[in-house]
Formats: C-alpha cells, structure tokens, sequence
C-alpha cells in the first residue's frame, strides 16, 4: 500500500522530519498522531514539511487524505501535516472535535501544543471576519475557546511559546487571535483558574473587533490621519460589533463587557459610553491594555515599522493611573517581563494585581507573586550608602543620589543610571521638607536590578517593615 501510495502521489519518500513549518510561512499545523483523518480534508491540499523546513505538497485538492496516508506518514516519522491558511474553514472542520485531546496529550511539547492552539485561534479569527455570521458562528466561538482552555489552566508558562509563534502584522485575524492568546493569558497570570471566565476571555478577545466587519476597507487600511468624520467611523466599530452579536446570539455578559468596553478608559474619555475607571469592569480594562500592546507592537497601515517591546510598556507605563488602571498595568508589565523578556520585574513596575481587591470573589484567587501592601507613588530624591563588612564591623560608603518613584512598608522602588549589584546592603534616607525634623532612614537590600533602556529601576527590600502610619506620613509630604 505505501508503494501504491508513493507511485500515485509521485512524491518522495517522507524522510524524518525534524523541523516543523512555522505558521508565520502561511500554513497551519494538524498533529496526525493525536488527530484522525475524516472526511472534513476532502479537496484540500496537503503540505508536508520538506528539506529546510520548506512546505512541500504532499496531497493535491483533487485527492482525499485517508488512513492509510495517515499510516504512511506515521511510519516515515512525519507527524504533522499542514493546511494553508487559506482554508481555514477546512483547518477548523478537520482539527476542533480533537482539539481538547491534543492539548492533554502526555507526548506533545507544550510548545507545540500551544501553537496548534494559536493556529486554531487565527483560522478562527479569520473565520469570524471573512465568512458570513449567524448564530451558529458564536456558538462555535464558545465551543472552541472552551476545548483549548485546559492548555491555560494546565501551564502557568503558556504565553512566551505563544509569542514565539504568534504573527504580528495587519492580516486578518492576526490582531484578533493574537489579543485572546493575550487576554487568556493574562487572566491566568492574576490568578484566574476558572474556566468558564477563562473561556469568556478567549471568547471576547476573538470576537472584540468583530464590529469592523461593517467598517469601510479604505479607512481600516489608511495610511494617513483619519478626518473627524472617518474617526467616527472607525470608532462606531464597538457598537456596530454589539449590535451584530444581538441580531444573532445572546453571549455571557462577561463577554459583552470586554467587546463593548475595550476602548474606555478609565479617565471617562474613551468610547462609545465614556465610561469612567469605576465604571469599567475589570475585563474591560484588561482588554483595554491587551488591545493597546498589541496594536503598538504589530505592524498597522499607518505605521508599518511595530514599536518594541520595551518602548510598548513604556507607553502604558506613561499613562498608568491617567488613562489605564495603574494596577492592571502592572500586572500586565509582569506577564510580558516574566514570559517574553526574561527579566525580574522592578518595583518600578507597580503591584502584581490582587484580585479580592478589585472585588471579585475570592474563590476566583488572588497573584501568588503579587506584593500584598499598598504602594505609595511620588518622586523624591534619596541618599544611598553602601554598607559593607570590614573587620567585623559595618561601613558606609560616600553616599550616592537616586530618585524615589514609590513605596510600601515593605521597600521602596529607586530610579539610577547606573546598575546596581544584587543582595547589596545599603542604608537609604529620604531627603525630606525642611519643616520635617524627624530623618527617614532605612536599612535594606538591593532585590531587584532592571534595565529599562537609559535608566535602570531599582527595588529595595526593607530588613524591617516600616508603619503603615509613618509611611503614609512621608507619602502626603512628598506626594
């Protein structure tokens, strides 16, 4: 039978295929180990990954993948088969039944298994923008968003094999699949485990933009500023998107607030409600931040050239606490530091997000990592002295100037131009108003050390806590 097969097709033996083709080349994954054929391939060409990782046909439109291909391919080691992603609608038939047993299955990397998953968010998303909608197309959202959620809540580390694989350019669906892998992602950082809230994040991040279905091409691609007119345009996309999910389908209202509520913020200026920060549900100024990061570092028709990273979360960074929540911000930063740039997270960087006290129940849980005391935000300039150990005595050092920019009882977060050593001792002292006798020192020690391109922020762990009392003291002076 593998003679026939190989005479038929006219290809060439399958060797081992060790490099797999990426989803940035255009062609999506189907692991046919964990995967049956089914007749959902009929008329799709096939792909198989060549010499170099190239995409080589292996079955043209006019055949059908069966078992016995599947066999044939087993025994030559191959173990994925890929669909381009112009037949996304066929890649979603054929993947979605098993998609929830490949992603627990023991002997599939977690890498792989998260870029099926992501293959399947932007066949998904493509589906939604392209293809007609009706009821059928939200129940499936749902259906699908709930099969891959296990991936989620199974791996704390999800997101940085996303992001390894993730496209980030203007294309259909690209900006959609990729804002639900965040969004997902960022809900199991602060703690989330639900999986029916998880699969209501996924489920709005895909679906947030699906208002633009009804915005005009030439405005969604402009290259240049949109007129006044134009821009109301472009906006009306929130309710326009509102109104097309009510025609149809009536989705879990966790949903309808990160669809209707990704353009708010929280300073009451955004759009369509001008919905002020106690107005926004905690999903909304999720998406909010999600949506933001990813439009800047993704390539758009009127700026081709993706900003950084780090210039990203500078920007968000810039507006925390005018135009998104300040704490959510933070939370955020911690997943990009931790799962993308590789870097211990400064002080700087505001608290981990604490779930309870966004008033949320406290079954939902709350940010193992995220810091339990309440942060103060100013500037003010501090003397730094190193303390060292000579002749069994401590020494301080000339002392040096920083700037503060927060602090909690517990530590304070410095801003240098210089990098400063881990575990370094060092007695700080704030330089305080004249009319203000009383010094503020403390002894502490350097635990956190970033480099936030010219300058570097600088967390110091105090050896005793300060009071709470006396730190708000020095907060309403300085503030």
């Amino acid at each position: 039978m593998v003679n026939t097969l190989e005479k038929d097709n006219k290809q060439p033996e399958a060797k081992k295929a060790q490099e797999k083709i990426s989803i940035r080349d255009g062609y999506l994954p189907i692991p046919i180990l964990f995967i049956l054929p089914n007749n959902k391939l009929i008329g799709t060409e096939i792909f198989i990954a060549g010499p170099n990782a190239k995409a080589q046909v292996y079955l043209k439109e006019d055949a059908d993948f069966t078992a016995a291909h599947r066999d044939f391919l087993l025994k030559k080691d191959v173990r994925y088969i890929y669909v381009h992603i112009s037949n996304y609608n066929e890649y979603l038939k054929a993947v979605i039944n098993d998609a929830s047993g490949v992603l627990t299955a023991k002997d599939l990397p977690l890498e792989d298994k998260c870029h099926f998953t992501y293959a399947i968010l932007l066949a998904l998303a493509k589906r939604i923008i392209e293809v007609d909608i009706n009821r059928n197309t939200f129940v499936d959202v749902l259906k699908i968003c709930k099969n891959i959620i296990p991936l989620f809540v199974k791996y704390n580390n999800t997101y940085k094999h996303f992001h390894s694989c993730m496209l980030h350019d203007h294309a259909n669906g690209v900006h959609s699949a990729n804002v639900s892998v965040m969004l997902t992602a960022f809900a199991r950082k602060i703690g989330i485990e639900d999986e029916k809230i998880l699969t209501h994040c996924c489920c709005g991040g895909i679906l947030h933009d699906i208002g633009k279905r009804f915005t005009p091409s030439d405005i969604l691609n402009n290259t240049g500023k949109l007129s006044d007119f134009d821009l109301l345009i472009a906006q009306n996309h929130v309710i326009e998107g509102i109104k097309a999910i009510d025609k149809y389908s009536k989705l879990p209202s966790r949903v309808m607030s990160i669809i209707s509520e990704h353009h708010e913020t929280i300073d009451g200026e955004g759009y369509p409600k001008k919905l002020k920060a106690k107005e926004i549900s905690i999903y909304g100024k999720m998406i909010g931040i999600v949506d933001m990061f990813e439009a800047m570092t993704s390539s758009r028709p009127y700026r081709p050239a993706p900003m950084t990273i780090d210039l990203a979360l500078a920007e968000i960074r810039g507006i925390a606490g005018m135009k998104v929540d300040k704490t959510i911000a933070g939370s955020f930063t911690q997943l990009i530091d931790d799962q993308v740039r590789n870097v211990t997270c400064s002080d700087d960087y505001f608290d981990g997000l604490i779930l309870d006290d966004l008033g949320l129940t406290p079954e939902i849980g709350a940010n193992p990592s995220g810091r339990r005391h309440e942060r103060y935000y100013f500037r003010a300039k501090v003397r730094i002295s190193k303390l060292s150990r000579k002749e069994d005595k401590w020494v301080l050092s000339d002392p040096q100037y920083m700037f503060c920019s927060n602090m909690s009882v517990s530590g304070l977060a410095l801003i240098n131009d210089k990098e400063r050593d881990l575990n370094q001792m060092v007695r700080i002292e704030l330089e305080m108003p004249e009319e203000y006798e009383e010094k503020v020192q403390a002894i502490g020690k350097i635990v956190r050390c970033v480099n936030s391109g010219s300058m570097f922020t600088i967390g110091v762990e105090f050896l005793k806590n300060m009071e709470e009392v006396k730190v708000q003291e020095i907060y309403n002076l300085l503030k």
